[in-house]
């Protein structure tokens, strides 16, 4: 996925002021990838969903997290405490 789309899926789901600062995560996330040497990809990813559930249903969570598969396309859970990436099967 790349950036333009994920933050169209974000930005939709957080107030202004959140997907302000989800920016400035994201562009953090980057940043310290590219220095210590981790995926810059999967940083950005990170960053720009960090905050996607805080905002949520929690009902809408708590199904997603029971799904049996996986769609072809990274699945993401995001929870207050961090990013857990399901990766498809």
């Amino acid at each position: 996925m790349d950036r333009k789309r994920a933050l169209q899926i974000v930005k939709k789901h957080l107030p202004e002021h959140r997907y302000t600062h989800t920016i400035g995560v994201t562009d953090t996330a980057i940043a310290l990838a590219r220095r210590y040497g981790g995926d810059e990809e999967k940083a950005e990813l990170a960053g720009i969903f960090h905050d996607y559930a805080k905002y949520r249903e929690k009902k809408e969570m708590k199904d997603s997290l029971s799904m049996k598969t996986c769609p072809r396309t990274y699945f993401y859970i995001v929870v207050n405490f961090g990013m857990l990436l399901l990766e498809p099967i």
